[in-house]
């Protein structure tokens, strides 16, 4: 590799479930042919020879991001060296708000002059309080809850999912209602909620839930990193108008790209919270058959 080939250093977390234990590595991802090598942190030899990966692309590398290799989960917990770092380097944040998901859960949603480079900043504040980063995006602002968005400058901002206490992180920031609440509050109008729970799925889970759209969608492999990547909340309701709960649910989802759901579903859950066809906002199955496949 040429000393001046440009490529990002990592810290990657791995829970091998077999042996029980987390395995730590050095993850090196080079951007200029999407490939990715791996060096086990203990014993300081290549566990993956550098190879070829596009299931891995630049977006999806930053602190806190958990990717797949070869059905591997991995963490980026921390920059892997100095160079990486500066990449990340940030200005001071000019606008945070806190969401509390759980007694320890929480978002942080933050902007900058640069909000590319918030990351740094965030990561610099959880490592001063022993916070732990669990994910970090950068979003457009537009998709924000009204109520969110007239708090922030327009334009992308990072949402930053982290586990700890609030009042280390964000002091005197406003707390808003929890994932799970705001899901319910969405559809209550429309639907009775039968059962409702924050799951966390495994990557087995993941594709047997997403398995009648393998070879169907090329973004199925991002599409099982994102449903492994943080909480889930699944819902159990029924059409308060007691039409079928399939149709019913796609019709207020609106389509399956964001994009297309912003032009002609405005008010559509994927048009509001939606970013794009990986990130967009809510599953809904899309034949009546396979509903109760996806459902067991």
């Amino acid at each position: 590799m040429a000393a001046t080939e440009e490529r990002l250093a990592f810290i990657a977390e791995w829970f091998d479930k077999s042996a029980d234990l987390t395995r730590v590595f050095h993850f090196l991802y080079f951007p200029t042919d999407q490939s990715i090598e791996l060096v086990d942190d203990k014993t300081k030899k290549i566990f993956l020879k550098r190879a070829p990966y596009p299931n891995i692309t630049i977006d999806q590398v930053y602190l806190g991001a958990t990717i797949t290799v070869y059905s591997r989960p991995m963490t980026l917990v921390n920059f892997g060296d100095e160079r990486t770092r500066k990449v990340f380097k940030t200005e001071s944040l000019q606008y945070k708000i806190s969401i509390l998901l759980t007694i320890s859960e929480f978002l942080v949603i933050a902007a900058s002059k640069d909000n590319k480079k918030c990351l740094d900043e965030i990561y610099s504040i959880c490592h001063t309080n022993n916070t732990q980063i669990i994910s970090i995006d950068l979003v457009s602002a537009y998709i924000l809850p009204q109520n969110l968005r007239e708090k922030l400058p327009r334009g992308n901002v990072i949402v930053a999912k982290l586990k700890g206490d609030p009042r280390n992180v964000c002091e005197n920031a406003n707390i808003v209602l929890p994932d799970r609440e705001q899901c319910e509050k969405e559809i209550s109008d429309d639907f009775n909620i039968l059962a409702i729970k924050t799951v966390r799925l495994t990557l087995a889970e993941a594709e047997e839930f997403m398995e009648v759209y393998q070879n169907v969608l090329p973004e199925y492999h991002l599409l099982i990193n994102e449903l492994i990547a943080g909480n889930c909340v699944a819902i159990q309701a029924r059409p308060l108008n007691g039409a079928n709960a399939v149709t019913s649910l796609r019709e207020y989802a609106g389509p399956y790209d964001p994009e297309i759901a912003k032009l002609i579903k405005p008010d559509s859950l994927r048009a509001r919270f939606g970013n794009d066809k990986i990130q967009n906002a809510i599953h809904c199955t899309d034949l009546i058959d396979d509903a109760p496949l996806e459902v067991s």
